[in-house]
């Protein structure tokens, strides 16, 4: 009895059983409990959808295949659904009519003890009967049934202590705390992985022509096996009423994908939205004050941030916490990552409620924590490895981005927070969020200031904003970002300058070099860089990059030599305090430019633009865009080379990433010259002048002295 063998794919189509895929260390785990009788009652537990009874079925059906390999054992499986039981004397009845009939007397009354009688009559030496209880928390928690736990607790114990050879196995999607006097063994179903998931969806939909679908599918159903079954039956209506591109494109939003699985489009007996809602009712107030609190944590996060939102003094209250939040399903955990992350669909059916909101000392808890995560990690910045860096907050991405909306209905105490990290570590904004949700928090900020700030801090945040703008990958109001500089710059106060002085004259430098403008920007820059500001991590960075700046104007100039002395300081100063700078990517370019550009070795500026280039694509995932420029170099060393092929090749890759961050772009323009170049090479005259036309377009955009010579 309970043998595990290789049974093959469980669901195969061979043996006509419902698709199932995955969960093999549950059924394993599950089966050898009962047949090491280490524990004869097993529960199951796990949010709406998650294949709770799929699994016990799946279970129930291996152990009769190999009960019926046994000669000399015989095993009754009792299925019982309590989706419906209204009474404590259906229930009986459901029990009753699960067992055996050769042990039933129909004379007999209807009791506990009629069904512990019948239990013991069949479990004689190699019999063995497994009941199964499903849907539970419809029997226990329904207030219109007068039942209590400790009864259907109680229930259970006499089923086990009647009979050694009697075993439970329970679901529901809360852990139910059952004192049966029997070890209880809780097993928690999370959601399958994408591989399993799609491996569902195709058994379930097998003539289905997905069209690479399949991804935006499975994670539309957030890889639970009912709601992706569910997706595979509407898939499969005959009359073929959605395709799989329209149902990919629906379930890209969770309110979206709670209206179709709560349709009656789905075979499901009771909608998703309801199953959801009753999930929520069945927790405590208690437990539904901190559910409404972690609504303001994205994606997954880590104990810490719990306890911050929280609000706990003592990680163990939040420990405390958890473990009910884990229990009602609320908290997934990654046993991997060490992560939790909240269930999808009941955040998706708490943000839909019109009476639902975060309140202000949430809000700032919230921004308290990731604000300071953010300095830290701006400390890092530089210092250590880039993949380092990431690494360290690549898991709080999604609430880092949500800590930029927290400047929307800003109050005095947020306001202060939030400009400690645009004090502290500005430089984060820029370089790991887009840049359009950026300028809407400055923007948002902004009008908080004018509430809540300084004039300083007014004059701070006009000058990022405008940064920011500078940065926009669209056709960017060039009078509005300078009236910004101008008003940042009229208020600032002069008298005692440091790092924020510092950086406007920085800043305003490299916006008018943009437009071409050398001699005036670099007046700006060298006064930059000239200013007296005690020396911390912070400036050295800023001064770095305009190191840079003033090498890239110089060599537009022409003066190489001075160039070269700017490069040669910005590398010492990385070197010595930032020895991971991604400016160091465009010190090689530089020293590229410088080779090529006066002639010195072609050679060698082709080995500074692959060592640029090399060192960008440690920085790509983040920002792409940031390869454009060494593209265009080699392409155009490759051309002076005679391999235009490849030369088109780099182009290609240039103009592709302009196309996916954003098209009115300086470097479009560049990349639009270069690609017209290796066609006037190549003999293609007409596409080299329309490729021309569409540069000087964008670029004049941005400089009114782009060279087209």
């Amino acid at each position: 009895m309970f043998i595990t063998e290789d049974i093959g794919e469980p669901g195969s189509e061979d043996d006509g059983r419902l698709p199932f895929v995955g969960r093999f260390r549950e059924r394993e785990e599950i089966k050898t409990c009962f047949r090491k009788r280490k524990n004869r009652i097993v529960q199951i537990f796990g949010a709406p959808c998650i294949g709770k009874q799929r699994l016990i079925q799946q279970i129930c059906e291996e152990l009769d295949d190999e009960n019926e390999k046994e000669k000399n054992s015989n095993l009754h499986i009792g299925q019982i659904s309590c989706k419906y039981i209204r009474t404590w004397e259906n229930f009986l009845e459901h029990v009753i009519d699960s067992l055996p009939e050769d042990g039933f007397s129909e004379s007999a009354k209807l009791s506990e003890n009629q069904i512990i009688r019948v239990i013991k009559s069949h479990t004689k030496p190699n019999n063995y009967v497994l009941l199964t209880f499903t849907n539970l928390d419809s029997f226990i928690f329904d207030k219109e049934i007068n039942v209590a736990l400790e009864k259907f607790s109680d229930m259970c114990s006499k089923i086990l202590r009647c009979s050694s050879n009697t075993f439970l196995l329970l679901s529901s999607e809360i852990r139910l705390n059952i004192n049966v006097g029997y070890k209880v063994r809780y097993v928690s179903l999370l959601r399958l992985t994408e591989p399993e998931a799609i491996s569902l969806l195709r058994k379930a939909a097998p003539d289905t022509d997905f069209a690479d679908t399949e991804r935006e599918i499975v994670n539309g159903c957030h890889c639970t096996p009912g709601l992706v079954s569910e997706a595979a039956s509407i898939l499969m209506h005959p009359d073929g009423i959605i395709k799989p591109k329209y149902l990919a494109n629906l379930l890209c939003d969770p309110k979206h994908t709670l209206d179709l699985f709560s349709s009656n489009l789905v075979a499901q007996n009771e909608h998703l939205r309801v199953k959801i809602q009753k999930l929520l009712e069945r927790l405590p107030s208690s437990l539904q004050s901190s559910v409404h609190d972690l609504m303001l944590l994205q994606g997954s996060f880590s104990t810490e941030a719990l306890q911050a939102v929280l609000g706990h003094k003592k990680s163990y209250e939040t420990t405390l916490q958890i473990i009910p939040l884990r229990d009602s399903s609320v908290l997934e955990f990654d046993k991997e990552t060490h992560l939790f992350s909240m269930n999808p669909l009941l955040r998706a059916c708490i943000d839909e409620s019109p009476n639902f909101s975060t309140s202000d000392l949430v809000r700032l808890r919230f921004v308290k924590f990731f604000v300071d995560l953010m300095v830290t990690v701006d400390n890092k910045l530089y210092k250590d490895s880039h993949k380092s860096v990431v690494e360290y907050f690549h898991h709080d991405y999604a609430n880092m981005k949500q800590l930029l909306q927290q400047a929307i209905h800003c109050t005095e105490d947020i306001f202060t927070v939030l400009m400690k990290a645009v004090s502290e570590a500005e430089e984060l904004f820029i370089k790991c969020f887009p840049i359009e949700q950026v300028k809407d928090f400055y923007n948002h900020l902004l009008n908080a200031a004018k509430q809540f700030g300084k004039p300083e801090e007014i004059s701070i945040l006009k000058m990022f904003l405008a940064q920011a703008m500078t940065q926009m990958k669209v056709d960017t109001n060039r009078q509005e970002v300078t009236q910004l500089f101008q008003e940042a710059f009229k208020s600032m106060s002069w008298d005692h300058p440091g790092y924020h002085h510092m950086t406007l004259l920085g800043f305003l430098g490299r916006f008018i070099i943009r437009q071409g403008k050398y001699q005036k920007g670099l007046r700006f820059i060298q006064s930059a860089i000239k200013m007296k500001v005690d020396g911390n991590a912070r400036v050295h960075r800023r001064l770095i990059e305009f190191h840079v700046q003033k090498a890239l104007a110089e060599v537009f100039r022409e003066n190489f030599a001075t160039a070269e002395e700017a490069l040669n300081e910005a590398l010492d100063l990385a070197q010595k305090e930032a020895p991971y700078h991604s400016a160091i990517a465009i010190i090689f370019n530089t020293f590229g430019l410088i080779m090529d550009r006066s002639g010195r070795d072609e050679d060698k500026a082709l080995q500074w633009y692959k060592s640029s280039l090399q060192e960008r694509r440690k920085f790509a995932d983040i920002s792409p865009e940031i390869l454009v420029a060494p593209l265009n170099n080699i392409a155009n060393q490759s051309v002076k080379r005679g391999n235009n092929g490849y030369a088109l090749k780099l182009t290609e890759e240039a103009l592709n990433i302009r196309r996916k961050c954003g098209w009115n772009d300086y470097y479009t323009g560049l990349t639009l010259r270069q690609k017209a170049e290796i066609f006037l090479v190549q003999g293609k005259l007409t596409s080299a002048i329309q490729l021309c036309d569409e540069a000087y377009e964008i670029c004049g955009m941005y400089t009114e002295t782009f060279l087209f010579k």
